[in-house]
């Protein structure tokens, strides 16, 4: 065999994986969010969160939501919240339906009644849950979405490789600005 004969093999072969490797990057190319420092919706319905860069620590922690929309992150104005030792009901602005089985939290009511609970019933702008608490309150948010992880406030790269179902709602802690990356 001549040289000339093995830099062709050589040069076949080099050829051979780098297709290969354009190929595999087509398959499994990462999608990247840069600069992110407010809540944002990055990705809506079933995808994979990869990885996500801290660029500026922040105050405190953040979170990443699986859910549908910032504004079922972020939480809708309650209207009343009425409990009776068994189930919750809570009247709120949106118009949102939350998903039977779901769980829904509460929060800023200024009574016992914050906290995260089952959805047994829901329609447009009303959601039942079931709760031990008792107790009254026209003010507070009531928000859904399954947390994936937190946010560390501290710089580096965090690998998530995490399966997502409904979307990818990022909530930086205050004054933390981050990158994400997903398939």
């Amino acid at each position: 065999m001549s040289s000339s004969d093995i830099f062709t093999a050589i040069k076949n072969i080099v050829s051979a994986i780098n297709s290969s490797s354009i190929s595999l990057a087509k398959n499994f190319s990462n999608n990247t969010a840069l600069g992110i420092s407010q809540v944002t919706l990055i990705k809506s319905g079933a995808t994979r969160l990869i990885s996500f860069s801290v660029l500026q620590a922040g105050s405190d922690v953040g979170l990443i939501f699986d859910a549908v929309s910032i504004d079922v992150v972020n939480g809708f104005n309650v209207l009343s919240a009425i409990a009776n030792g068994s189930t919750v009901t809570i009247t709120f602005s949106g118009g949102y339906t939350f998903p039977v089985g779901s769980t829904i939290y509460v929060k800023d009511t200024g009574t016992g009644l914050d906290g995260a609970y089952p959805v047994s019933a829901s329609a447009s702008g009303t959601v039942t849950a079931t709760t031990t608490a008792m107790g009254t309150s026209n003010t507070g948010k009531v928000g859904s979405g399954s947390i994936i992880t937190t946010i560390p406030n501290a710089l580096g790269v965090v690998n998530v490789n995490w399966p997502v179902t409904l979307g990818i709602v990022i909530l930086p802690g205050t004054d933390q600005i981050i990158s994400v990356s997903w398939q």
